[in-house]
């Protein structure tokens, strides 16, 4: 319990009269409060605060001082704590509302009164019930053990997302933020969860690709733009000889005849570049029209520039990927898509220089 006590004391004298005021405040804890020791014919004024049950919430007052002067107002609040509702004052003040102002007129008692959040559901409501959706409708589906309409409060739900085919489950959003692919729900209220999936591969042709450039922080690799948050959408650029080594089991980096098939199954190089830049995020060619592309089979090749002698360049311009195939002992094959053309480039350079890399299945 917090005290605040205190007391008015008028002196006079032939010329004037003064009006002294003298206050004490203390945490009094469950004890009744002590009146202060106060000069003969003294009005002593008290302000005892204090919830319930004590670890229900906290009382605190405005201002807070020492003295309070007849008159005075004091805003006093109650903030429930965890798992608890602030329910009414009793006492001096019988508000429902948790933030109240005292008039010091007199003795005053308050009582904060703090009541545990219910987990029981609405009267009628037959349970609690738990929404699921996924973000991208055909990206994957969502599982629930128990599956039922409605949960018991106390409840726990296993929710599981499954990803489609060339799809990966990223991360759930809502009641809880999490990338693991099953999560337990406790159902002390309606809940929503959705569930985020990506596109992990596509196949274009009888090839299957990567939807996305490798994002793996390893060996000589930089993030384009030379920003960290980058990475996740563009993916890394690597040097040649760490290019080799980034793809996943099953999957490596494409060598020429590769990338010479994806073009003919397209329609031939001089228009696959439109057909793999994705709608949106090029600049617009010098003429004003869009140097984005059309992304017709899932590609999405984004323009995430190189970086020469730890200079970044062209990001937002084009976007430059390895080939596992040399040109010399210290160049190597890339291919290049630019705001600029519809075509899909080939060209060679420095193995040093750090390029994007798209893998294909094996």
């Amino acid at each position: 319990m917090v005290s605040c006590k205190g007391f008015i004391a008028v002196t006079s004298t032939a010329l004037f009269s003064a009006l002294v005021v003298m206050f004490s405040c203390s945490n009094t804890g469950d004890k009744e409060p002590v009146n202060p020791v106060t000069p003969s014919g003294a009005t002593t004024y008290t302000l005892s605060v204090s919830g319930s049950p004590a670890n229900g919430g906290t009382v605190s007052c405005f201002p807070n001082k020492t003295a309070y002067s007849a008159g005075d107002t004091v805003m006093v609040t109650a903030d429930a704590a965890k798992n608890y509702d602030f329910t009414k004052w009793s006492g001096s003040e019988t508000s429902t509302k948790p933030t109240v102002k005292i008039v010091m007129d007199g003795n005053k008692t308050l009582i904060a009164n703090f009541g545990p959040q219910s987990t029981t559901p609405p009267v009628g409501s037959g349970g609690y019930i738990l929404t699921t959706n996924v973000y991208s409708v055909g990206s994957g589906t969502i599982t629930r053990s128990p599956d039922l309409k409605s949960y018991p409060a106390g409840s726990v739900v296993i929710v599981t997302a499954i990803a489609a085919r060339n799809y990966k489950f990223d991360h759930w959003t809502g009641t809880i933020t999490s990338k693991d692919t099953a999560i337990a729900i406790l159902m002390n209220k309606d809940e929503t969860l959705t569930a985020r999936f990506e596109r992990f591969s596509v196949k274009i042709g009888n090839q299957t690709w990567m939807a996305k450039n490798m994002d793996i922080e390893i060996g000589n690799s930089w993030c384009p733009g030379n920003t960290d948050s980058n990475c996740v959408k563009y993916g890394r650029l690597y040097d040649w000889e760490t290019a080799k080594t980034v793809c996943p089991t099953g999957w490596r980096l494409p060598d020429t005849a590769d990338w010479n098939r994806l073009a003919d199954a397209i329609g031939g190089a001089e228009v696959a570049g439109k057909k793999l830049k994705t709608k949106s995020g090029w600049i617009d060619r010098d003429d004003g029209t869009s140097g984005s592309g059309t992304d017709e089979f899932g590609f999405s090749a984004l323009p995430s520039g190189e970086v020469i002698n730890e200079q970044y360049l062209d990001y937002l311009v084009s976007s430059y990927w390895w080939t596992a195939v040399e040109a010399s002992e210290t160049w190597a094959y890339y291919r290049k898509i630019r705001y600029s053309h519809d075509r899909l480039f080939e060209e060679s350079f420095g193995k040093a220089v750090g390029h994007s890399v798209r893998c294909i299945q094996n």
